[in-house]
């Protein structure tokens, strides 16, 4: 099976049928793109590991077609190597998923290659051709963005990567679909020197077509044909309508957007505000919105560079954009901390609204008046798209506006038809107990929402098989 995208094909690992010779005295490499980049809570254990799991049916296939897996991820946003971001620090939890021993490379790539050339060697061979000893057959580089090189997208870079390998039944693999929006050295380049031997993994096609089932008819939508009048007082949020209303029962489209990152983002808020009825947003990316109708929010968040691009998004939006009308704020002395006391919540009735309060803390979750009217809002929508937390959901205190607005999501997906899509590492993880509720989760949070709006440089990359 093949894969469509924009007209050109994308083949899968599911097509490879023949097994490999094991008597080959260098073995073929599976060079298998994926995303161990999991969230790490204050315990420095994982606050979800969906991430590793989503991987192991590619992997196992890749191994028993007789491959040496070498997963390529990254941890983190390290510039240069730190200790802090080695993928040793998540070891035991992918030898946990797979049950598989896992071997990490050494970070000189030319070592990396004698590691992986002494290991095949020794490798047990059965007579089954279905099974071996897996355990001198996977193997994990050392965090990807150690090397400048893959930012950069260099191709010298991407070219040593290759030459671990000096089989030429050596293949590419990305299964990794939430980092597939990047221009990066291992998502880019590499596939360049597998010349019709670059594949997307199970992961990945999964991915793929569940996107399509849910959401593809957003792609390429035309804007909505319902036009607004200018809106003649930003202050007051409210968007004036001729003719037209979304009063319409279960017929409206909903995404919330939240969390820290700001700058992919609002690209993606400015396409979506042309397509959809209702933007949600919270967070970091509420707070730049926020400055930018002149309302006040403290030591919170946001970044100055994009105020004016906010503006012109809302000004111009034909979806309704909802703001946070009130929200619970913590002072600046434990805004650092995972862990505060209630007393460290600034209290007025737990509550601080945008046009009354001077605030000296941070904004932390959104309050009760939004929660309320986030819900009116979703329980009207016939489909509703989720990517990134409303709030600081791994502190207890400051999860219930994310809690509260996500428990209604899973009731209105169980009980009726609503469509609900979560996207995003974060997101999947501050929806905890609710995720298993919706329609479909999706462990990419800006490659899911790039998707929607545009080609990903991941997938055009695999299109070299033609």
């Amino acid at each position: 099976m093949y894969y469509l995208y924009n007209q050109k094909k994308i083949k899968f690992i599911d097509e490879i049928s023949k097994f490999i010779n094991y008597n080959s005295i260098n073995h073929p490499i599976a060079f298998t793109r994926v995303d161990f980049n999991i969230p790490i809570g204050e315990t420095n254990s994982p606050l979800s590991v969906a991430r590793i799991k989503q991987n192991k049916e590619t992997i196992l296939l890749l191994l028993k077609l007789g491959y040496i897996v070498v997963l390529i991820s990254h941890f983190g946003q390290p510039t240069s190597i730190n200790p802090d971001y080695s993928l040793k620090k998540i070891l035991k939890y992918i030898e946990n998923e797979y049950q598989i021993n896992v071997n990490i490379l050494p970070y000189e790539l030319d070592k990396a290659a004698k590691t992986i050339l002494i290991n095949t060697q020794n490798i047990k061979k059965q007579k089954s051709l279905q099974f071996y000893d897996f355990n001198n057959s996977l193997y994990l580089l050392e965090n990807i963005r150690f090397y400048s090189g893959e930012i950069e997208n260099n191709l010298n870079f991407a070219k040593k990567i290759s030459e671990l390998s000096q089989n030429e039944d050596s293949i590419y693999v990305n299964d990794a679909f939430s980092v597939s929006h990047r221009h990066h050295a291992s998502i880019c380049s590499l596939p360049i020197f597998f010349p019709n031997k670059s594949y997307g993994g199970l992961a990945l096609k999964q991915e793929l077509l569940l996107l399509d089932k849910y959401v593809g008819h957003l792609r390429n939508m035309e804007s909505k044909k319902i036009q607004y009048i200018n809106k003649t007082s930003i202050l007051d949020n409210k968007i004036k309508d001729n003719n037209n209303t979304f009063n319409d029962k279960f017929n409206i489209s909903v995404v919330i957007i939240g969390g820290k990152k700001i700058t992919t983002k609002l690209p993606l808020i400015k396409n979506l505000s042309q397509k959809l009825d209702y933007i949600i947003l919270g967070g970091a990316i509420a707070n730049t919105f926020s400055i930018a109708l002149g309302k006040k929010i403290g030591s919170s968040f946001y970044e100055p560079e994009m105020i004016d691009f906010a503006m012109e998004i809302y000004l111009k939006s034909k979806a309704k954009i909802i703001l946070p009308q009130d929200y619970i704020v913590v002072e600046n002395t434990v805004v650092e901390s995972t862990t505060i006391n209630t007393t460290d919540i600034i209290k007025k009735d737990y509550i601080h609204k945008f046009s009354e309060d001077n605030i000296s803390g941070e904004i932390g979750d959104i309050g009760e008046i939004t929660i309320k009217n986030v819900i009116s809002i979703i329980k009207k929508a016939n489909i509703l798209i989720w990517c990134g937390p409303l709030g600081r959901y791994e502190i207890p205190e400051l999860s219930n506006g994310t809690d509260s607005v996500a428990n209604i999501v899973a009731q209105e997906t169980s009980h009726r038809a609503l469509t609900s899509i979560a996207g995003g590492g974060d997101t999947i993880a501050a929806l905890g107990k609710y995720a298993e509720k919706f329609t479909y989760c999706s462990t990419a949070g800006g490659a899911f929402m790039m998707w929607i709006e545009d080609e990903l440089p991941g997938l055009i990359a695999l299109q070299n098989n033609d």
